[in-house]
Parts: structure tokens; sequence; C-alpha cells
């Protein structure tokens, strides 16, 4: 079987590389974003995904319990590179085909939950009272992006969607963002090897419906 020599790449969230319209639509509601299409493409070539969470009940060791929900679980950020500059860090490695000839697009997408910094949640009744404390940051699409053997770099990317505007999804705070970093990938000396995201923001603890975040790169 030939290898394809061509490749899209993207590394962190949700994406599409279609035209097709569709929409996004809560399970609570009718209310929805309408996707769009971000990069058209007709090559003789591949598509790669990579991606890794931000949150987890340990800010190290893998955490995979199936049989717990997430808003069952005490979270907290994710931070495997030991670096004070950064309050939330994770990795994951790409490994591209010996005869890869180019990158066509790489796209950079990172999301979360993001109601407030830390929640709490109290038992009354049989029911479940959760709590938010420290003020949402307003600024959730500025991070940090760190390819293979290089340092981090700063990337600021478009909001495509922000749930703390929108009532219907204000208590859960949704948000995702995406950033084109194809000319990061173009011009990197190594294409394989461990990609890293840093500073993606999520509410720790406890958030009703449960918390989560990461990152994905195409």
């Amino acid at each position: 079987m030939k290898r394809l020599s061509g490749l899209l790449f993207c590394v962190m969230g949700l994406g599409l590389v279609n035209a097709q319209e569709t929409k996004a639509i809560d399970s609570a509601s009718i209310d929805g974003v309408t996707f769009k299409s971000q990069n058209e493409f007709y090559i003789f070539g591949d598509v790669t995904v990579i991606g890794n969470n931000i949150l987890s009940e340990d800010d190290k060791d893998a955490f995979n319990d199936m049989q717990v929900n997430n808003d069952d679980t005490k979270m907290r950020y994710v931070d495997i590179d030991n670096d004070p500059e950064t309050f939330s860090s994770s990795q994951a490695t790409l490994s591209l085909p010996e005869d890869f000839k180019k990158i066509a697009y790489a796209g950079l997408y990172w999301t979360g939950t993001y109601a407030y910094e830390k929640g709490t949640r109290k038992e009354q009744k049989g029911n479940y009272i959760f709590r938010g404390n420290g003020e949402r940051s307003p600024i959730i699409n500025q991070i940090k992006f760190k390819l293979p053997n290089q340092e981090y770099q700063d990337i600021s990317g478009e909001i495509i969607y922000d749930g703390a505007t929108n009532p219907t999804h204000a208590i859960n705070s949704p948000y995702a963002c995406y950033a084109n970093v194809t000319r990061l990938l173009k011009s990197a000396e190594n294409k394989s090897g461990d990609y890293a995201v840093a500073n993606i923001k999520a509410t720790e603890g406890y958030l009703s419906g449960g918390s989560a975040g990461g990152g994905c790169c195409m």
C-alpha cells in the first residue's frame, strides 16, 4: 500500500476541514452555533490529529477511570513541564511517515468549560449545590505552544465561541478558540516529536455537569 505524500495537520479541540454546514446543538436546548469552514483543500495527502486534556484528577499521573463522572471528580490542571511560567501544560506526540513530504495546513484548537477559576460543591437534601470562586478571566484566546525541541511561543487565537456570552450556556461557559499555525509547522526543523500547549484556562474543582479542557492540532 502506497503512503500518501502530503499532510493536513491539526493539534488540539474541534475542527472541520470541509465546507459542509451544520449546527452545534446543546443537549438542553435548540440554541446552537453554525460551524464554518476554516480551510478547504484538494490535495493528494492525508490528515492527522493529535491532542490531550488539560484537566484531570492528578496534575501528572494519567487518570482513565471510565466509571467516574466528570462532575464527581475534583479536577485540577495537568501541568507536566515544571515551568513556573505555566499553570497548565500538556503534550502529545506526532509521528510522521518516513516518506512524508510537506505540511499543507496546521490548525491549533483549544477548548474548555470555564465558568470561574475554581468550583466547590455541597450536598443538600440529596442534591449537590455548586458554587464558584475566582472571577473568570476575559483572556481565553492566549496560550503557549511548543513544537518539538523548541521553546514555548505565545499564541493568540480567534474565539470561535464563548458560552459566557450566551445565557443558555453560562452555567458551564464552554469556549473554543482557533489559530492557524501552518507557518510555524512548515518552518520547524523537527516536525515529528512532542507538541505541548500551556496556559489553557478551565474551571478547577467542581462544576455542574463536569469540567473539561484540552487542545488539538490538526
